[in-house]
């Protein structure tokens, strides 16, 4: 399966495509959440309380070309 978040402006849809083919399907959205640190280094060092259980294989971060 792959997952992705699509983000605009302040918005977010999260996608996914159960074979890895074809076109995303919506799964949820909201708003972008505001960060609760104000500072950035001290969020990406904090860490995490409990496992969620997910592992991601192949994670990237991209631009995608505008509409």
């Amino acid at each position: 399966m792959q997952f992705r978040f699509v983000v605009e402006g302040k918005k977010f849809t999260a996608q996914y495509r159960p074979d890895g083919k074809g076109d995303y399907l919506p799964a949820f959205g909201g708003n972008v959440p505001v960060p609760s640190c104000k500072l950035p280094s001290r969020a990406t060092t904090a860490r995490p309380t409990r496992s969620t259980g997910l592992r991601f294989k192949d994670f990237r971060i991209v631009e995608l070309p505008r509409r």
